[in-house]
């Protein structure tokens, strides 16, 4: 294997963070959204690398590993292209020397050249995408401000010696990015992003939706009555997980939906203030060459509501709005099959992609299922939206 002529010049990868703008990033790259006379980039087959990024995790099974990374490896040296890509925010949570060990052992031909990029969203903005995230996924459903309690200390909130360790197992290969408007090229982290990897060769970009887009306070408080109802049948968290990932997807591409944007109040920012200012600072010292995300900070406190906003159920939708959102979760658990194979499958098909072999390994049977939960999430989307 190691005598084998690579096809990829230069491997990159893409470690998130979660709610970085990574969908979009992947969407453009496997759909080709971007043109260039002078390069070509691959990304790996499995669009997301989810299952690189869990096999590297503390609790991963002995085979994960020995499982991904060969066929990862077999792919970047077959691949016929200038610069190869893998992109999961999975890989976020990767000890990076224990990720900088694998592809000594799995991809030595790459490990000493290989780049390593991610992107931080400033803490204000990360904080509150994070309450959204957990509230679809039904991790948390209350109000945002108890979260603060239970995630304040949350290490990957706490950026300066998160990134700092992959600085040093990877040095200056390790290229961390600003999630800012103004300190992205072009305002955009696709082409940033599409910058890093091509270094510097232009290119062209073409205009693509939102990819995974926010939601909503009033959608924020239809999915806690939807993910209520999940919790009360007794739907075990790794299955809410998959089943609020699909339908909360599908909120954001309801067309013509509008909300209200979920902010921070000033007692809560106040509270973000003093808990991250100081890391805040460390990182655009060490990373940056503006003060990217203090300045953030300095913003939020600035636009804070003077009163919290409310994303109680009751505040926001009619008694029988939340009938209907109950009902069509049960349905969602009662009329398709209630399993993580099937809302995998289901996840993939509202994404706009579908894995060869997730396909192949669904018979029939799993396919009618996975088709009627398409529908249902749909339903569930537009009532939610």
């Amino acid at each position: 294997m190691q005598g084998l002529q690579s096809l990829i010049n230069n491997l990159v990868i893409h470690i998130g963070d979660p709610k970085n703008g990574s969908t979009s990033i992947q969407k453009t790259l496997a759909e080709a959204l971007w043109q260039s006379g002078n390069r070509s980039v691959v990304l790996s087959p499995n669009r997301n690398e989810v299952a690189l990024g869990k096999a590297m995790r503390k609790n991963a099974g002995p085979n994960e590993k020995a499982k991904r990374f060969p066929e990862l490896a077999d792919w970047a040296r077959s691949a016929d292209a200038d610069y190869g890509v893998v992109s999961s925010e999975f890989l976020t949570r990767a000890k990076p020397r224990e990720f900088k060990e694998a592809l000594d052992q799995y991809l030595p031909e790459f490990s000493e050249n290989c780049r390593i990029v991610a992107y931080v969203r400033p803490h204000a903005d990360r904080f509150v995408s994070t309450y959204a995230q957990r509230v679809k996924m039904g991790l948390f459903v209350q109000d945002m401000a108890p979260l603060f309690d239970t995630m304040g200390a949350d290490r990957f909130l706490t950026y300066h010696k998160r990134f700092t360790r992959w600085r040093s197992v990877f040095g200056e290969r390790f290229v961390l990015r600003p999630f800012v408007r103004e300190g992205l090229r072009d305002q955009d982290v696709v082409s940033d992003f599409l910058h890093i990897v091509l270094e510097g060769e232009p290119f062209t970009l073409q205009q693509a939706d939102n990819a995974n887009q926010s939601l909503g306070v009033r959608q924020i408080a239809g999915m806690r009555v939807f993910q209520n109802t999940l919790i009360t049948e007794g739907v075990p968290k790794v299955l809410r997980t998959i089943i609020g990932g699909a339908v909360g997807y599908s909120v954001g591409h309801v067309p013509g939906a509008k909300d209200e944007k979920l902010a921070l109040d000033r007692s809560l920012m106040e509270q973000v203030d003093r808990r991250f200012r100081a890391d805040a600072r460390q990182t655009d010292d060490t990373f940056f060459d503006s003060p990217w995300l203090e300045n953030a900070l300095d913003r939020s406190l600035e636009k804070a509501r003077p009163e919290p906003q409310s994303t109680q159920p009751l505040d926001h939708l009619t008694s029988g709005k939340i009938k209907e959102i109950e009902q069509i979760a049960k349905d969602c658990v009662t009329r398709a099959e209630g399993t993580p194979k099937i809302w995998r499958a289901v996840n993939s098909v509202l994404r706009g992609y579908v894995d060869p072999q997730e396909a192949e390994n669904l018979n029939a049977n799993q396919r009618h299922a996975r088709d009627r939960a398409v529908v249902l999430c749909e339903q569930a989307a537009r009532l939610i939206a």
